[in-house]
């Protein structure tokens, strides 16, 4: 019977008008990242708690959340503005901002990869002893310790700005790393430890071969979207169905089980305040969080967020906003 409930609520809340047009409109978009992968483990430091907590793929983080990996643990860290991390062990970052235009993370300690992949965006990683600006194309390895910094070109164009001095040095890929401390800043030698250059060639060759993976999902998510249309190839398939008099394109998961439905495979969990879905299907990240479910003919079909809301069908005008899970809550 809980099982029936559950389902039975999900269909109803999922079907109707969760929010319309035009508050999509005037509200404010927030920025949430997502955590895409992790090997070893990855802590989160809850401030009512006062304590750290282990933290799963797929999760939500956004400004104001400090991350922190354990012995030999590592992660990927996305941001759909363009902002791309990568953590080595016992490394600890804060998100100090998350906006369309401007991602600004803080490194405490330890090291990571900041990579800048949109042409309209500025990413600032500070540090104790200054901070980087990464322009579009741009990535470079930040090595946060104790006492000093160094920050090792990538790709692209990197400026550091040093806090005591307020000197600015641009710096590219061939060119010696930059080594600071808080008196002074020097030249390093420029190397990458081979063992965190070795894993970032792997996660660079998986979504090499992910992006190469063709078909029409890239044609119907929007741009801010598409890294993940490897993961609606996969899984289902883009089908032309009949919806309030006209023919509609809607995605439907092909790979689960009879009786499958949204927000049944997974769990809830508190994130500042709202009930938030951590899915455990490979596309439940991207379908729980943005656009909106609808039930057809006896199936559950995806309808992709649209860049600009506009005035039409409710459901079908879910602006590229993401939310915590597209469902009111009923208490019983």
């Amino acid at each position: 019977m809980k099982r029936l409930f559950v389902f039975l609520v999900v269909m109803l809340i999922v079907s109707m008008t969760i929010i319309s047009a035009s508050s999509a409109q005037d509200e404010s978009s927030v920025i949430v990242g997502r955590i895409y992968h992790i090997e070893g483990s990855l802590l989160r430091y809850i401030t009512a708690e006062d304590d750290w907590v282990a933290d799963v793929v797929d999760a939500p983080f956004g400004t104001g959340d400090t991350l922190y990996t354990g012995n030999q643990g590592q992660a990927e860290l996305v941001v759909p503005n363009g902002t791309w991390i990568r953590i080595s062990d016992n490394t600890q970052v804060q998100f100090i901002e998350l906006d369309s235009d401007i991602a600004e993370v803080d490194v405490a300690s330890g090291l990571a990869r900041f990579y800048n992949k949109d042409d309209n965006l500025v990413v600032k990683a500070t540090s104790p002893f200054g901070y980087v600006i990464v322009y579009p194309g741009g990535a470079f390895d930040y090595y946060v310790g104790e006492n000093s910094v160094e920050v090792v070109p990538v790709k692209g164009r990197i400026t550091f700005v040093h806090f005591a001095t307020n000197e600015r040095y641009e710096i590219s890929p061939g060119n010696p790393s930059i080594l600071a401390d808080q008196d002074q800043v020097a030249s390093g030698d420029g190397g990458i430890d081979p063992g965190w250059d070795e894993w970032n060639r792997g996660r660079e060759s998986f979504w090499a071969s992910k992006t190469n993976i063709t078909g029409p999902s890239v044609n119907y998510l929007p741009p801010d979207l598409r890294h993940d249309a490897y993961v609606f190839e996969e899984n289902g398939r883009w089908e032309r169905v009949p919806y309030e008099g006209s023919p509609r394109w809607f995605w439907r998961p092909t790979r689960v089980p009879v009786g499958w439905a949204p927000f049944t495979v997974g769990r809830w969990t508190e994130w500042y305040g709202d009930q938030t879905w951590v899915p455990a299907e490979p596309f439940g990240y991207t379908t729980h969080h943005y656009g909106n479910w609808i039930f057809i003919q006896n199936r559950w079909y995806w309808a992709p967020p649209v860049v600009r809301a506009t005035m039409g069908l409710p459901l079908l005008n879910i602006g590229l906003f993401w939310y915590p899970g597209r469902v009111s809550w009923i208490h019983h």
